[in-house]
Formats: C-alpha cells, structure tokens, sequence
C-alpha cells in the first residue's frame, strides 16, 4: 500500500491543482488567492513554488485581477521567491505590490516569516514585533499603546492570512513576565 507520505503527497498535489484551478477561473477572488498560497507552502516543493510565482507574477502582470487581488499575487510570490533564495526578484515583485496597495508593514511582516520557516506562518513577525514593542511600552509605561499594536498585528494578520489570529494569550504572558 501507499505510505502516509506517499498519500499526504498525493492529496497535497490535487489541493495544489484545484487551488490553481481556482485562481485560474477567478484571478480577482483574494480568497483564491490565499488559498493557492497556502497550499503551495504547505507543499514546501521548490518546483511547486516556481510554479505559483509564475502564476502570479503571469496573471498580475496581464492586469486581468482586481488591484487587491493582484497586489496579494505578488505579495506573495515575493515570498515565495524569497523561500526560494532569491531575495532580488523578492524585492522587484514587492516594489511592484506596494502599487497596489500592498503596505511595507506588509511585506516587511511576509519577510520575516519567510526567513524564520522554523515557526509558523507569520508567528515569528508577530512575536518579534509583540516583544520589540512590549520592550519600548513597559520601559514609557504606554500600555494603552501595547493595546493599540496588538490590535494593529491581530489586524494584520486577517489581511495577509484571510483569518483571525488565534488567542495570543501566551504571547503577552510571556511578554509581561
């Protein structure tokens, strides 16, 4: 019989395929969007990451995606590219993003998770950012600001991943031990 492996494989290259046929049939649906995206991490395939980068960089660049969808495509197909070790092309694809409304809060957020695989998507960003910021907050006792970024990263986080941020109780725990 097939080994788990085989099978978790072979199941991750049909979602691969109806994720791109998807976005394909709809380039302008944002949800497409993140859906090709993370089917394509969660196959951690180089091949299979050249293959989304070329679909959205192919797509955005003949314009047939709304600006927000599109600025998404190429939000993260500089990840990919950068997952991909190749940081200069990550860089061309995300100047081209931030013209359609994607922000550098953005992509600085996709860059550091793209560099930190070791923890989960997006989680090294916002942890960094939670300790980075609490450091400042406790030191001018600005706590309704600590509220305020919170709010911001949980913000954040919808956009560029289409869901909530789970409870980041032990986060703030630890960051006000």
């Amino acid at each position: 019989g097939m080994s788990l492996i085989e099978d978790q494989r072979g199941s991750l290259r049909k979602a691969f395929f109806w994720a791109l046929q998807a976005y394909r049939s709809a380039p302008g649906r944002t949800e497409y969007v993140r859906r090709l995206r993370s089917v394509a991490l969660r196959a951690s395939l180089p091949a299979v990451w050249e293959r989304t980068v070329e679909e959205f960089t192919s797509i955005a660049a003949k314009g047939e995606a709304g600006q927000e969808a599109q600025g998404f495509a190429l939000l993260y197909a500089g990840e990919l590219l950068e997952r991909l070790g190749r940081p200069v092309e990550a860089e061309r694809v995300w100047k081209r993003s931030t013209e359609l409304g994607i922000t550098g809060a953005e992509i600085e957020a996709i860059r550091l998770d793209s560099r930190d695989e070791m923890l989960g998507p997006f989680v090294s960003a916002f942890v960094r950012g939670v300790e980075t910021r609490y450091r400042h907050f406790a030191a001018s006792g600005e706590a309704e600001d600590f509220e305020e970024f919170l709010a911001w990263a949980q913000g954040l986080y919808a956009r560029l991943t289409g869901e909530a941020l789970a409870e980041a109780g032990p986060v703030i725990d630890y960051a006000f031990v």
